[in-house]
């Protein structure tokens, strides 16, 4: 654990992303392949959902979400690799032209099994940059060790 921390992996650590805008084309797109449904696809076929209009999926939110994490590095040097998602929250829709913005916070680091290797806690927040409301709230479990530069 003294290994970890002395990466600046300290419970409190504050990590935050770039930010990423999701255009109607890119909401569409993933919508297509990975969550076919009205308010995802068709501005006029969303008009007549819950949401009143094109929103993205959730997880495609979820997969931009990881994008901008891994980016960040929170880990340092070593991948982002995922063993739990404890949670994970929708809280709002995310409309075409939404810019995104991520703020992750270790909550918790523990020693793993083997030497050299730790269980960062983080929640993680994915955020509207405009308005800075919480879009979707996620906790996860990862796998912290000594990587090497990639």
């Amino acid at each position: 654990m003294e290994e970890v921390e002395a990466a600046g992996l300290a419970v409190g650590t504050v990590v935050e992303t770039r930010t990423e805008t999701l255009g109607r084309d890119d909401i569409v797109a993933f919508a297509r392949q990975f969550d076919p449904q009205p308010m995802h696809l068709d501005e006029d076929a969303a008009r007549g959902t819950v949401f009143g209009g094109l929103v993205a999926s959730g997880w495609h939110v979820a997969a931009v979400t990881m994008r901008l994490m891994v980016e960040a590095r929170p880990l340092g040097a070593a991948p982002v690799v995922g063993v739990e998602v404890e949670r994970l929250r929708y809280r709002r829709p995310v409309p075409p032209g939404t810019r995104l913005r991520c703020r992750g916070t270790i909550d918790a680091v523990a020693p793993a099994l083997r030497p050299g290797q730790s269980y960062v806690t983080m929640s993680v927040d994915t955020l509207d940059a405009d308005t800075g409301s919480v879009l979707i709230s996620q906790r996860w479990k990862l796998l912290a060790y000594r990587g090497e530069e990639g």
